[in-house]
């Protein structure tokens, strides 16, 4: 249980502070759905008592944190990267429509 705190907190913390818009437009929808829209993530963290997973994408440089809870999307993080803000970067990772 303690390797999976300190994982949680770890991948929270590594996706830093600054989101931007064009990614937070995705709190509240289903996970699901962004899937659909951006495919599987790259990594990430479940933490099953709790019902809260961390899935992780990663394009270029640019790294989103999506934290969710029972399939729901509570919180999208980015590292606050440049990189997040490239155009290529946002056709491959889509708000939702």
């Amino acid at each position: 249980m303690r390797l999976v705190t300190c994982l949680l907190t770890a991948a929270v913390l590594l996706g830093g502070c600054a989101s931007l818009e064009h990614y937070t437009a995705w709190e509240g929808h289903s996970r699901e759905t962004l899937v659909r829209s951006w495919g599987t993530p790259n990594g990430g963290v479940d933490v099953a008592k709790s019902g809260v997973s961390i899935s992780t994408y990663q394009r270029n440089l640019c790294r989103v944190n999506i934290i969710e809870r029972n399939g729901m999307i509570e919180e999208v993080r980015t590292n606050g990267d440049w990189s997040c803000n490239a155009a290529d970067v946002a056709k491959r990772l889509p708000p939702p429509e």
